[in-house]
């Protein structure tokens, strides 16, 4: 439930952060420099948190920074400008470092089951949060509120302790790769970066199509412990190239949905856990932070803002996969 509710909070925003920005007068670029300082910040913070958090309560962090994340809206809330934004956003980095890395640890050490049973429902927030995030009056004073829900929510996560990487790698003896969860997690951002761009530039309700994307990336997540890791990114793969040939439209954007589902569930079991969880949250930080002025630019230069990303996303998990086959990217545990 917590997952859901944070999800639903920060999706009700992300897109609002571009209409923000277009609404008076900013560029795609700058749109997308201002939606990336939330992952500047994210990645800094991230590379530290992951060994600090060993053996804490996960709920510790999670609340913490869910609450947190809701609170660094203030500024903005006080004073709106696309300054104070920015601000804002750059805090929520830093929190999300806290409570994602130890969301994402605490299910990893769960098993795969679990693994793909929190990422579907932290996508069904997500999908609830981007469906309404083009209608509601006020999103960023809504999302503080459920920022607060969700740290309550986080109680009963106070009775899991974060366990030490290589001990849960040699428990569920998950095929370990750091450099194969970090390619797999920056292909993953980038057909979301650029749907988060263009989608409020040429969508009149842009919520639904972006919650459209969600709920097919969620619906993937559940497959994922069927098919297994390797299958997972073939087909994330297979389905990124089709998107990007296909250019924007509803039906690329359900495949790019379904392939980053993948590829995230993918990524996470490949992180091995606990420490390894670093490498999903700094190719998150660094891959938003650098995808979306990017793709921003990529924009106001007239090219195509969502073949481009997606054919380079399938790319990407294509060589994350060839790399762990061929067993220079795949790495277990001497003692699993």
């Amino acid at each position: 439930m917590n997952s859901a509710v944070i999800s639903a909070a920060a999706a009700l925003i992300l897109p609002n952060v571009p209409a923000y920005v277009y609404g008076r007068g900013g560029s795609e670029l700058t749109a997308g420099i201002v939606l990336s300082v939330f992952s500047v910040t994210m990645a800094a913070v991230s590379l530290p948190v992951t060994r600090v958090l060993e053996g804490l309560p996960a709920g510790l962090p999670i609340m913490l920074g869910c609450l947190g994340y809701g609170l660094t809206l203030t500024p903005f809330i006080l004073a709106p400008s696309i300054a104070t934004l920015g601000i804002a956003r750059a805090l929520q980095g830093v929190c999300s470092a806290f409570s994602f890395t130890a969301n994402v640890a605490a299910a990893v050490q769960m098993g795969r089951r679990v693994v793909s049973v929190n990422n579907f429902v932290s996508n069904l927030g997500f999908i609830a949060g981007y469906a309404a995030s083009s209608y509601l009056p006020n999103p960023f004073e809504t999302c503080l509120l459920l920022s607060a829900v969700s740290s309550v929510f986080g109680l009963p996560l106070l009775f899991i302790r974060i366990r030490p990487q290589e001990a849960v790698t040699r428990e569920h003896e998950y095929p370990r790769s750091f450099p194969a969860a970090l390619l797999l997690t920056l292909a993953s951002t980038l057909p979301n970066s650029a749907v988060t761009l263009i989608a409020p530039k040429v969508e009149p309700n842009y919520g639904p199509i972006i919650a459209a994307m969600t709920a097919a990336g969620g619906l993937a997540q559940l497959l994922g412990p069927t098919l297994g890791e390797d299958l997972s990114a073939a087909l994330a793969a297979l389905l990124a190239g089709l998107s990007g040939l296909m250019g924007y439209s509803v039906a690329s954007v359900l495949l790019a949905g379904v392939a980053t589902g993948l590829m995230y569930y993918a990524a996470n079991i490949y992180s091995g856990g606990g420490r390894g969880v670093r490498a999903i949250s700094l190719a998150i930080g660094v891959g938003y932070a650098v995808n979306q002025p990017l793709i921003g630019a990529i924009m106001m230069c007239g090219w195509d803002g969502w073949g481009l990303p997606t054919a380079v996303s399938g790319a990407m998990t294509l060589a994350a996969l060839l790399g762990t086959a061929s067993g220079w990217m795949r790495r277990r545990d001497s003692t699993g």
